[in-house]
This record gives structure tokens, C-alpha cells and sequence, in this order.
């Protein structure tokens, strides 16, 4: 083979490559306007009521190319849930300023609170889902974050050295009591749209302060069990 023929073969993989890259790009940003559009339909009208077509006009594509790209509503749904749970939330980690175990649970319980506000027609959306479709459930459960809990746990692991939290506690399972509690949070606010999140923050300090207590009890009169 020629040198010639070595330097156009070479151009032309080079050409296919980009062209590849190039297409590649952007199917990535049509399928990330057709889950935007998709997320901000079933949030105005239900997941129910919303229409491949109108997702389609929303995000401005034919509606053959989200069958082509998703299948159906449900596989739309389940890409925006994987998309949205891929990165944790939270901005939850530990902190040498917290110098209670109140403050401590407070600042976690404060966070996930501001989640549920930042991001909640996602959150609202996608547990509503969650508890009428077990297929949802199932995706959900497979992708949600739990990083925060894991924090949470080294955290608390200081404050059990300290002895306020007794020494025979299981900090994941503790931390996971945490984390249930705060979901509470976010389902008040959830079914209480008109909730002021200053509010909301106010009632995590005093459920910070009742837990804290609670704990510092236990550690001082030692049980087998939490």
C-alpha cells in the first residue's frame, strides 16, 4: 500500500471517528431535552394524563424519535429517575463546626430538607410514582443515593467515642432512623406545598435536639438494643 493510500485511510477513520463522536453528542442532548421536557409535562399534568405527543412538542422532536430513543412513558420515567438519582443530592458531610451531636443531626436533617425544596417537582413526581407502581418503586430503590447515611454514620461515630451516643449502637442503623425521619420531612412538605421552608427548618432543630437528648439518655443508662 501506497503511502498515499496509507494517509487517506488514515483520514478517513479519523473522519468516521468524529462523525461517531458528533452523533454520539448529539443523541446525549436530545435525549436530556426530551427527559426536561418530559419531567416538566408530568409534573403540570400527571404522569397519567401527559401524552408522548405533547412531551414531544415540549421538547420540540418528532414523537417516533422518543419511541425510538424510550419506548413509552414508563421507560421515560425510569431514565429520568436513574438521570436524577445519579448524583447524590445531598450536600450533606461531616463537619468540624458541629460540636453537638444536636448540631450534627440538625445539619443532616437540614439538608435533605433543602433538597426536597431544590429539587421538588422531581421528588414530588417520582415518589407519588413510587408508591403506585412497583416496577417505579424497584428503579428507585436501585439508584437512590445513600451516601448521605453513610456520612452521616462516620459522623456520629465521633460522638459516640464522646460518649453521647451509647457505645453498643449501631451507627448504620441509627443513621438509617435518621435518614426515614427526614423522608418525613419531605413528605409534609410534599402533601403541604405551602409549607415556608423556614418552617420546616425550625421543626428539624427541635427534632434534632429530641433525638440528640433521647440518645445522650440511652448512652448514660446503656441497653442491648437502640
Amino acid at each position: 500500500m501506497s503511502s498515499l493510500n496509507i494517509t487517506l485511510h488514515i483520514s478517513n477513520a479519523e473522519m468516521d471517528e468524529k462523525d461517531s463522536v458528533k452523533k454520539r453528542k448529539s443523541r446525549i442532548e436530545t435525549e436530556k431535552k426530551i427527559l426536561d421536557a418530559a419531567l416538566s409535562v408530568f409534573s403540570e399534568v400527571g404522569f397519567d394524563a401527559a401524552s408522548i405527543q405533547t412531551i414531544a412538542t415540549r421538547a420540540d422532536v418528532n414523537s417516533a424519535l422518543i419511541n425510538r430513543y424510550f419506548g413509552s412513558k414508563s421507560e421515560l420515567l425510569k431514565a429520568i429517575i436513574t438521570q436524577g438519582c445519579e448524583g447524590n443530592f445531598s450536600d450533606y458531610a461531616c463537619s468540624a463546626a458541629a460540636i453537638t451531636l444536636e448540631d450534627e443531626i440538625f445539619r443532616f436533617f437540614a439538608s435533605e430538607i433543602k433538597v426536597d425544596f431544590e429539587h421538588y417537582e422531581f421528588l414530588r413526581l417520582v415518589f407519588v410514582r413510587a408508591t403506585l407502581d412497583p416496577e417505579i418503586e424497584s428503579v428507585l430503590s436501585s439508584v437512590h443515593p445513600t451516601d448521605g447515611r453513610e456520612d452521616l454514620a462516620r459522623c456520629l461515630k465521633t460522638f459516640q467515642k464522646s460518649g453521647d451516643i451509647a457505645p453498643d449502637v449501631n451507627l448504620m442503623e441509627l443513621s438509617l432512623i435518621l435518614n426515614i425521619y427526614a423522608l418525613g420531612f419531605g413528605t409534609m412538605i410534599h402533601l403541604q406545598p405551602k409549607l415556608e421552608q423556614s418552617l420546616m427548618i425550625e421543626r428539624a432543630r427541635l427534632s434534632a435536639k429530641l433525638f440528640a437528648d433521647g440518645l445522650k439518655v440511652a448512652a448514660e443508662e446503656p441497653r442491648k438494643t437502640l
